[in-house]
């Protein structure tokens, strides 16, 4: 009887520390890219936030809790309670300050059936419901668990669903569409489909009444003379991409070029005539001719997650990961010097000198002297960003912030922050146009482009492009800009914007 009794509360105790790891993993899930806390304190110590995973330090969290709980247990069982009650508390607090942001991003700036918010809050009270009492200090935490999870499921699907008035023209007469994919929603690899996959995106297709878009445009880069616009775009259920070489005097595809894995981010090196490109999913860097887009190549960088590149001044490329990685490749096409991060690297760009490499971090900004192979400033910031512009002249970093919804501007020699600028949440990309002064801000959320005069942050013009906005570039030769939607590539001419 005793043996059983043992049994019955060891498998029980079990239950409840899988039970407290989900609703410490789902609460604090936001807290790597200080979104939660930021209520609370900006800097917080990178320890809580990318070098230790979410897992590890919500193993850690509850692990922490039932020690000093099974240490009362021995002192004092009067204090357990209490204990339950601080720890449960604090799990709660976190749990809805992650759902009220990510809550107040997903449901008023995300086109879905809001009726999935109703059955997750159900769903949550339900739960909460049925719990025996020995769990009653876990109810709250459960029901803000189930409603954070809903809001995180479709902010996690966002890119894989368009709107309908994506598919409608732009009313603006400064707007010309320079390709666009007529097909979004077909498959033309069904062998390389995931199951789980393919069956959310035909639930979603048959019983939510989201429009699925297979096929999106992803990012861009201008040809050295600014003649020519590479467009990538990739299948999102088959992870095949293609790279587009088009004219821009008369918007004609000159070469296109299939891929196996998805294409990233891409640069045209005028000394060697070759496109080079990251593949996320490959782990590689890739070079094609400038002139046909043919494959020469491919250059395993020995890190996973690859994003963005750049061409330094001497020539060397530049090569960045989203695991916190950074690798310099010489001219030879061997890595040279290494380097591993304290946060999670999503966009960089040297300053003027060449010397200095401003990355931004999914939350907060760093400056490495590749010279000296040192940070030189570091600061960790309430961001949750995937982009960055630097401001030569002015001396100032641009980083637009996702769920909050600011445009965050910094002083480059000291990372203060000099102003926020209030826009909309889903912020994602930034490019500053020094020759006009001025900020474009994209947002991936609702389609939405701001320009923002540079000298007094004033908003100047908002635009609609449509949906997913990835990428923006500016070319100063035809005083245009190009920007990359999920189902078309345009160009505006900024001096017909009214």
């Amino acid at each position: 009887m005793k043996h059983g009794t043992l049994w019955r509360k060891t498998l029980w105790e079990v239950l409840c520390f899988i039970l407290d790891f989900i609703l410490a993993y789902l609460s604090t899930y936001l807290i790597s890219s200080s979104v939660v806390l930021s209520f609370f304190n900006p800097d917080l110590p990178n320890w809580t936030r990318f070098t230790i995973p979410r897992l590890l330090f919500s193993f850690l969290l509850v692990l922490a809790y039932k020690a000093i709980y099974a240490l009362s247990t021995r002192v004092e069982k009067r204090i357990c309670p209490y204990i339950d009650g601080i720890f449960f508390s604090l799990i709660a607090i976190i749990g809805a300050l992650s759902y009220l942001t990510l809550m107040r991003a997903s449901f008023f700036y995300l086109n879905y059936p809001k009726i999935w918010d109703l059955f997750a809050l159900l769903l949550g009270i339900g739960l909460a419901w049925i719990l025996p009492a020995r769990l009653r200090f876990r109810r709250l935490p459960i029901f803000l668990s189930a409603a954070l999870f809903n809001s995180l499921f479709f902010v996690s699907l966002v890119k894989i669903y368009v709107n309908e008035q994506d598919f409608l023209p732009i009313d603006s007469s400064a707007v010309k569409v320079v390709c666009e994919i007529a097909d979004p929603d077909r498959s033309d690899e069904p062998e390389k489909m995931r199951p789980i996959w393919n069956g959310i995106i035909w639930f979603l297709r048959e019983f939510s009444g989201l429009l699925i878009a297979n096929y999106q445009y992803g990012y861009l880069a201008l040809s050295f003379d600014q003649e020519f616009l590479y467009v990538n775009d990739s299948n999102l259920r088959g992870r095949t991409s293609n790279i587009y070489k088009v004219r821009l005097s008369d918007f004609s595809t000159v070469s296109i070029q299939k891929d196996s894995m998805q294409i990233r981010d891409m640069m045209e090196d005028e000394d060697t005539h070759h496109l080079v490109a990251t593949r996320f999913l490959a782990n590689d860097i890739c070079y094609f001719k400038t002139l046909d887009l043919e494959k020469m190549g491919c250059l395993d960088v020995g890190f996973t997650a690859v994003l963005n590149l750049i061409k330094a001044k001497d020539g060397r490329l530049v090569v960045s990961s989203e695991t916190g990685r950074v690798a310099v490749v010489n001219h030879k096409r061997e890595i040279g010097d290494k380097y591993l991060l304290p946060m999670q690297v999503e966009d960089m760009c040297l300053d003027r000198t060449g010397r200095f490499l401003v990355i931004g971090c999914l939350d907060g900004v760093i400056v490495l002297d590749l010279e000296a192979k040192t940070i030189l400033r570091k600061r960790t910031l309430s961001l949750s960003s995937v982009d960055l512009a630097l401001d030569y002249d002015g001396g100032r970093i641009f980083r637009p912030t996702a769920f909050l919804g600011d445009l965050v501007v910094l002083d480059y020699n000291t990372l203060e922050t000099i102003t926020r600028v209030r826009l909309r949440p889903g912020l994602r990309t930034v490019n500053y146009i020094p020759e006009r002064n001025l900020i474009v801000v994209g947002n991936y959320f609702n389609g939405e482009l701001y320009f923002i005069d540079a000298d007094h942050y004033d908003l100047m013009h908002t635009l609609w492009v449509g949906t997913r906005i990835r990428d923006v570039q500016y070319s100063s030769k035809h005083k245009r800009l190009y920007v990359s939607t999920a189902l078309r590539i345009l160009e505006i001419d900024m001096d017909r914007l009214r």
